[in-house]
Parts: structure tokens; C-alpha cells; sequence
């Protein structure tokens, strides 16, 4: 399953904040976060859960498309379901890639807030 491998790579990689995918930059803004408003049980606390993702992910790719061969091997699924994680995989590079753009506008909104909070 060389295609759903490659997508499920892709995916897990952003999911454990590798940049510059996508997932790089939301881990990023949660531990700025945290650091910027000083509390350290926070920060330890984000810190030990994107530790467990990078273990059980690097994990569930090694036993699903690297483990031991057997019998029944499986194969690609069908057109839809392939083309579906390769479009997800797609994305996560490409909002790593031009995360500026939506970085612009979502700092842009979150600036107005304030005015609609206080």
C-alpha cells in the first residue's frame, strides 16, 4: 500500500508538529502560548502529549506498513478512499507551505476581538 503509506506518513508527520507542514504551526502557537502567559505546568503538560503522539504515531506506521508480512497482505483500497488521504497529505504540505496567508487573516481577527471583549 505504497500510496496510503506515503499519505499516512505525511499526515502522522504533521500531526507530530514536523515543519513546516501544517500541524508545525498550531503545536507552535499552543507552546508560545503557554510560554508567553508563564505558566510551566501548562507548557509540560503540552509538551508530554506531543511526546506521546511522536511515539505512538512513529509506532502505529511501523507496525501497520513496516511490520511483518503475512499472509493476506492488504491492498490499496478503492480510488475514493486512496484519493482521499493523498488529498489530506496534499493539504497538510500546503498549509505548511503558505501558512502565511491564513496566519495573516486569523491574526487580523483575533486582533479585532479584543475590541468586541473589553
Amino acid at each position: 500500500m505504497p500510496i496510503s503509506a506515503v499519505s499516512f506518513g505525511l499526515c502522522s508527520l504533521s500531526v507530530m508538529a514536523i515543519p513546516p507542514l501544517g500541524g508545525f504551526f498550531g503545536k507552535f502557537m499552543i507552546f508560545t502560548g503557554a510560554t508567553e502567559y508563564g505558566n510551566p505546568w501548562i507548557l509540560g503538560i503540552f509538551l508530554l502529549a506531543a511526546i506521546l503522539t511522536l511515539l505512538y504515531l512513529v509506532r502505529l506506521f511501523y507496525l501497520v506498513f513496516l511490520g511483518e508480512k503475512q499472509e493476506n497482505m492488504p491492498k490499496e483500497g478503492y480510488s475514493g478512499m486512496v484519493l482521499s488521504g493523498a488529498v489530506l497529505a496534499l493539504t497538510c504540505m500546503l498549509l505548511g507551505l503558505f501558512v502565511y496567508y491564513p496566519a495573516t487573516y486569523i491574526q487580523a481577527i483575533s486582533s479585532n476581538l479584543g475590541v468586541f471583549i473589553r
